[in-house]
């Protein structure tokens, strides 16, 4: 008779406990996608030069991955496409502001705007993508210009390839 209660009182923990976590697993489930949105920030690492973009003097630039704030990037957007923010400057990279690719206000126009193109796991075993402008889809993020990254016509070398670290 004693193991009959605890039998009956282990079914009714486990009920309580399954009505308690299906709530739990439902908001997991309708989130899943946003969960996502924690690899899109932070900084942004050329394959080619295996060097960070950052935030350089009015322009945007590879250099050496160090952390700091120039080089931070987050994913602002809240549909298909990205929108790259950096907190330290409080602006965002925009395609149309100039051919150098400088930092501009974030103002979520077309110019702010960029998907992710061609995909190519690099020799460090991390995906990396092209960061394909939305108006055209024609130009990417180009480090292949001395220091200075710019919009170049994509191409799939290794100069237009990032990932997030």
């Amino acid at each position: 008779m004693h193991s009959g209660k605890q039998s009956t009182k282990k079914a009714r923990t486990s009920r309580i406990l399954a009505l308690l976590v299906a709530p739990l697993m439902f908001v997991l489930v309708a989130n899943a996608g946003q969960a996502n949105a924690a690899w899109r920030n932070g900084p942004l690492l050329n394959l080619h030069y295996y060097q960070c973009l950052d935030t350089g003097p009015g322009h945007l630039q590879e250099y050496v991955c160090n952390g700091s704030g120039a080089q931070l990037f987050r994913d602002i957007s809240s549909a298909s496409t990205y929108q790259f923010y950096n907190p330290g400057m409080n602006e965002c990279i925009d395609s149309g502001a100039s051919p150098t690719g400088y930092l501009w206000p974030c103002n979520g126009g077309a110019w702010q705007q960029f998907r992710l193109g061609y995909v190519k796991t690099g020799w460090d075993g991390l995906v990396y993508y092209q960061i394909r402008d939305t108006l055209s889809g024609n130009y990417c993020l180009d480090a292949n210009t001395g220091s200075h990254v710019n919009m170049q016509p994509c191409n799939g070398g290794d100069y237009q390839l990032w990932t997030w670290m």
